[in-house]
């Protein structure tokens, strides 16, 4: 025998003759269930209800609302179709991207110029 396993081998206790041998299977699967019923509630469930609430919130887009792109874009709607949005972030500066692409809403984090930007390119079109 080598000198490591001897260290690296699990004692074993002794076990008195006709005890129940299978005792310790039965703990082991209460173990590992509720391992996994942790890893559920702490890492599975949030993340669904976060997707769940992502997808809410981009079936709400509407043409002049405030947002930033998962790249960190900001910008305000223009136009909105099923699959693409159209964004403006500067002064006739119109970029597509995918709705998918839409992060989260920012309308506290962006100052009103870009709505004077769409009010004035509205008042030229008509």
């Amino acid at each position: 025998m080598d000198f490591f396993s001897f260290f690296l081998q699990a004692p074993t206790p002794p076990v008195a003759p006709g005890a129940a041998e299978g005792a310790g299977g039965l703990s082991s699967l209460i173990m590992i269930g509720s391992m996994l019923a942790l890893f559920y509630f702490l890492m599975i469930r949030p993340q669904q209800k976060k997707a769940k609430e992502e997808k809410g919130f981009r079936e709400t887009l509407k043409k002049g609302k405030k947002v930033v792109t998962i790249g960190g874009i900001y910008g305000t709607i223009v136009d909105i179709t099923d699959t693409t949005v159209d964004l403006l972030v500067a002064p006739k500066v119109i970029i597509t991207i995918r709705k998918d692409a839409i992060s989260m809403d920012s309308s506290n984090g962006l100052d009103s110029k870009n709505e004077t930007i769409i009010k004035e390119d509205d008042k030229k079109e008509d």
